[in-house]
């Protein structure tokens, strides 16, 4: 599979997110553009990225474009394809993907019901938070986000202050949880 893309020199979203302020148009724009290409990668091209995240999308201004399809599997899973035991960077993980405690992997029949469209649009969603949390305030005021720590175990075992500090936007939705 080839893809040929422009050279963008605004750099990745994760880098844009980190120096400014989004606005929530641009943050809805993002999203929506994603989600569309995503349709587009799993109806009409038949594959699944399976690591969307914002430092592995390029924006620039009225365009977003989707890269480094490293981890990508054809859509639907092809009956003989090996799958990967681990898919997504961690913190953007579905939890159905999470590695299994103490070292047992998943076998390729549990792999197969979980490698779907639903992974990207996961995925998607993280990314949907944390362009919502960069709608805050300018990045020195913006409370501190750690994807990385977003882990269904760490909101179970209730350490919310790891996933989400008191004063930012997603700890109402985790204080009802």
């Amino acid at each position: 599979v080839w893809m040929v893309m422009p050279l963008i020199a605004s750099g990745d979203l994760w880098t844009q997110m980190k120096h400014r302020k989004f606005n929530r148009v641009d943050s809805v724009m993002i999203v929506h553009d994603c989600w569309l290409a995503l349709q587009f990668l799993h109806k009409r091209v038949g594959l699944l990225h399976l690591d969307i995240k914002p430092s592995n999308l390029l924006f620039q201004g009225d365009r977003i474009y989707i890269i480094d399809f490293s981890l990508w599997e054809r859509w639907p899973v092809p009956a003989g394809r090996q799958l990967h035991q681990l898919y997504c960077t961690e913190g953007f993980r579905p939890p159905e993907l999470q590695p299994r405690p103490w070292g047992q992997d998943k076998t390729q029949a549990q792999l197969r019901s979980v490698v779907i469209p639903a992974v990207d649009i996961w995925t998607l969603g993280v990314v949907a938070a944390l362009l919502a949390w960069s709608t805050l305030a300018e990045p020195a005021e913006r409370p501190q986000m750690r994807p990385r720590e977003w882990g269904c175990t760490t909101v179970r075992n209730r350490r919310l202050d790891r996933v989400s500090p008191v004063g930012s936007f997603l700890r109402p939705a985790l204080d009802i949880y």
